[in-house]
């Protein structure tokens, strides 16, 4: 019986290792039990065994290999020899064994995958994304050449590439979905497996699985912006206003993609250029003012997807402003407002600039014209505002016409120039103007009115510049100078002026009437502050009405009665006396023809009269000497003068005058010097007659003033006395006159009285500086005694009383005899050396106030 044996070697046993011995015994003796040992039969292949065949030790003589020829599964495990040994002495007898040598295995071979794969991810797969959770990918096949036993055993593990652990692989190598791929996110997964067996140590291998995603058409397609904004200038054709891009992470047909609108927009076309892009322009140049802003929107779709998919976008598109558009102004610039308007706001205008940018092309601003100043506009605002209402006046312009400039704020601007027109409305603020600043009427005196036409005067026109009805314009008399006791002498009828009754040009030969013309409206007069009150405008115009003459008066003198002093020692063409005959009328008929009749006891033709007319209504009469009146010294008689005026007529037009002449001598006469030019003398005449009358109560003559030196003047007279009309002497007017010396000095200013004398008296004159000197003489009185001065003011007084006694004696003589003074006691006062003098036998007080005529010399001490 055949012995089987089992040996166990590792399959990594190294060559010429002695893996067994093998031992038989035989029983016989030399060389018949001497045991040899040969390998009869194996089934290992040559050479793998060998046997010492005296030992019986069996050598491996080259490594076994227990797994698979060629790691090919489909060959058998070499796991397995069967060695039969044969034990033979020298006899020839035998025996053998069977040694089965079984090959263990040693994890010496790493897991091999199958079906290609390596590490070169060459091995591809493809899934849809979106694939179901658990869904196959893909089987992972590997080998193992250690055999089937523990150590071939296979573990599968993912171990790189496996985004998100979308994928996981069983214990068989089965790969499947995980999570549900998204191409989107990854399109392609290269996973790196690894296989590796269950030997100690452990082999593993990895390689490379390609997994693509394949898509579907998950994604909508996307613009790059889900809101666009541009611009485009209006006016502008076909600009590219936006490009558009839109893009699909789908792939293949699922990612070609179409842009359109979402609705039919007239103005815009999308024009696509392929691969996701594309613009939008304008069909039409745009207008800003018809539309200024545009959304559009737009819808990106994968047409050829299944599904297809779209999105959308919104395209805002801006239209930029040109300045394209003139301003415009709503309505007009028309206004009405009063001519007494106040400064202020009267009307505002309002424009408009259809650009649609209201900050330069669409916003507008209002300009003045230069040089207006009664009219301003707001830049701004556009209110004109009434600047200076004085310039207002509805009769001198009522209708103001101006031009503003209404521009944009462009640049360029676009301007127009705007006509304004501005009308006055009429207010009463004018009163009535007379046509004339005065009228001028005449009418005969003594117009004998029986009708209201024959009283007409003057036709009144005033105009009254306002309209109707501020122009109706009415007229009252206001007054009349000089006033009448008639009170409607003058009235008015409409228009016209007219006189009621006769009128006296002698009475008063002029009239002024004052007539007011108004209106019936209340109206407005100009105040202190520039504006205007309520008030009635009038306005007065001054009527003079010139009464014509008739020749109804008588001329007339001056004076009652005329008194003239004659020197008897006058020559032919002394000026006796100048009259003046007044005539009331006027001009021509009141123009005077003088004519004289001389008294019976006189020469016919002593005397004559010249008419002298220096004006030519106003003609004086001058009575001179025509012959010599020496004759009749002393004598007084009268001569009559006759006026008549032009009419030619007797009685009514002529009137008579009586100038008492009297012819005097020297001693009548009475010279009075002042130290003074004639014409300062003669300013003061009326002054001088007028005290000499007081003081002498005596008639003083018409004076002869003449200058007879430098600043000396010498005023001559003479005094007749009023009641006997007969001359007075000098020696009964001397003491008066120098009793009132300071008086007569005094009474012209500046102009001291220097002497006081008769032509007719020849005396030495002593010199004015007397009177001062006698003071001296007063003062030796009281030194000499008591006695001495009582005796000088005696024969003061005696010297005094004989003046006012031969006086008195003089009077009565001459009322008794009619004749003259044969007593002649003279002084005379003359313009010697030393002006300051007087001449006189005693010294005397001088008394202005004294009056002689009233002192009785019984009176005095």
């Amino acid at each position: 019986m055949e012995l089987e044996e089992v040996v166990n070697i590792p399959e990594s046993t190294n060559s010429e290792t002695v893996i067994f011995s093998v031992s038989a015994t035989d029983l016989d003796s030399g060389q018949n039990g001497q045991i040899s040992y040969r390998i009869e039969s194996s089934t290992a292949p040559s050479g793998t065994f060998s046997i010492n065949p005296s030992t019986g030790t069996v050598t491996l003589l080259q490594m076994v290999d227990r797994d698979p020829l060629n790691c090919d599964m489909a060959n058998p495990v070499r796991d397995q020899y069967n060695l039969t040994i044969k034990a033979e002495d020298f006899g020839g007898r035998f025996s053998t064994v069977v040694v089965v040598v079984q090959i263990t295995d040693t994890n010496d071979n790493s897991p091999q995958f199958g079906d290609g794969l390596d590490r070169t991810c060459t091995t591809r797969v493809s899934i849809e994304e979106g694939s179901s959770i658990g869904r196959s990918v893909f089987n992972v096949t590997a080998s193992d050449c250690d055999g089937a036993n523990f150590n071939s055993l296979l573990q599968y593990d993912i171990i790189g590439g496996n985004t998100n652990q979308t994928f996981d692989i069983s214990e068989t190598g089965e790969i499947a979905v995980a999570s549900s791929p998204d191409r989107e996110v990854t399109s392609l997964y290269e996973l790196i497996i690894e296989v590796s067996d269950n030997g100690n140590p452990k082999l593993n291998v990895d390689a490379c699985l390609s997994i693509k995603i394949s898509d579907i058409n998950d994604e909508a397609p996307k613009f790059a912006e889900t809101n666009y904004a541009a611009e485009v200038l209006e006016n502008k054709e076909r600009a590219r206003i936006v490009n558009l891009f839109a893009s699909d992470v789908d792939e293949g047909s699922n990612a070609e993609i179409t842009m359109r609108f979402c609705e039919n927009y007239t103005d815009f076309e999308l024009v696509n250029e392929g691969s996701g892009s594309g613009y939008i322009t304008n069909k039409e140049p745009l207008d800003c003012e018809r539309e200024s802003f545009y959304i559009l929107c737009l819808v990106a779709s994968n047409d050829n997807g299944s599904p297809p998919l779209s999105s959308s976008a919104t395209v805002s598109i801006t239209v930029t402003d040109v300045n394209d558009n003139m301003p415009v102004l709503f309505g007009d610039c028309s206004a009405t407002i009063s001519e007494l308007e106040k400064p202020g706001g009267i009307i505002t205008l309002y424009a408009n600039d259809s650009d649609c940018n209201q900050d330069s092309n669409g916003a507008i601003r209002w300009e003045n014209t230069p040089g207006s100043s009664i009219f301003r506009i707001d830049a701004s605002s556009g209110e004109i505002e009434l600047q200076n209402s004085q310039s207002l006046d509805y009769e001198v312009k009522p209708v103001h016409k101006f031009n503003l400039t209404l521009a944009d704020l462009g640049a360029p601007a676009e301007t127009v120039i705007v006509q304004c027109t501005i009308a006055l409305t009429d207010e009463n603020d004018n009163p009535p103007i007379f046509s004339q600043k005065e009228y001028y009427a005449s009418i005969e005196e003594n117009t004998n009115i029986t009708m209201m036409s024959e009283g007409f005067l003057q036709n009144l026109v005033a105009f009254d510049a306002d309209e109707h009805p501020y122009n109706i314009t009415s007229y009252s008399i206001i007054d009349w100078s000089p006033e009448s006791d008639v009170s409607d002498l003058f009235i008015i009828n409409g228009q016209d002026l007219y006189v009621t009754g006769r009128l006296d040009r002698e009475a008063s030969p002029q009239y002024m009437v004052n007539v007011r013309a108004t209106n019936d409206e209340t109206g407005y007069c100009p105040n202190e502050s520039g504006g205007f009150d309520e008030c009635d405008p009038f306005s007065d115009v001054k009527v003079i009405i010139n009464v014509g003459d008739v020749n109804d008066n008588a001329p007339y003198f001056t004076e009652d009665f005329y008194t003239s002093d004659v020197p008897s020692v006058s020559g032919v063409g002394y000026t006796v006396k100048s009259l003046v005959a007044m005539d009331l009328d006027y001009e021509t008929n009141a123009k005077v023809v003088y004519s004289l009749n001389e008294p019976s006891e006189i020469r016919p033709g002593t005397f004559t009269i010249d008419t002298v007319c220096p004006t030519a209504d106003a003609c004086m009469g001058i009575v001179t000497t025509a012959g010599p009146v020496e004759r009749y010294e002393g004598a007084t008689f009268n001569i009559t003068v006759i006026a008549r005026d032009l009419d030619g007529k007797t009685g009514y037009n002529e009137a008579s005058v009586n100038i008492t002449v009297t012819v005097i001598g020297d001693i009548q006469k009475v010279c009075l010097t002042y130290g003074c030019e004639e014409n300062t003398v003669r300013n003061s005449k009326d002054d001088l007659i007028s005290i000499l009358s007081r003081i002498t109560d005596f008639i003083i003559s018409e004076p002869s003033i003449l200058e007879t030196g430098d600043s000396i003047s010498e005023v001559c007279f003479s005094a007749q006395n009023n009641v006997t009309n007969k001359l007075v002497s000098f020696d009964d007017l001397e003491e008066i006159l120098f009793e009132n010396f300071i008086g007569l000095s005094s009474v012209i200013s500046s102009c001291p009285l220097i002497s006081i004398k008769s032509p007719g008296r020849q005396e030495v004159t002593i010199a004015l500086s007397s009177v001062t000197n006698l003071i001296p003489l007063f003062a030796l009185c009281i030194i000499v005694g008591t006695g001495g001065a009582i005796m000088l003011f005696l024969g003061f007084n005696q010297r005094r009383a004989t003046r006012q006694r031969k006086k008195k004696e003089y009077q009565s003589n001459m009322l008794f005899h009619g004749g003259t003074d044969i007593s002649r006691d003279l002084i005379q006062l003359e313009n010697v050396q030393g002006a300051d003098e007087i001449t006189h036998e005693n010294p005397m007080f001088i008394d202005p106030f004294n009056k002689w005529k009233n002192t009785d010399a019984s009176q005095e001490p």
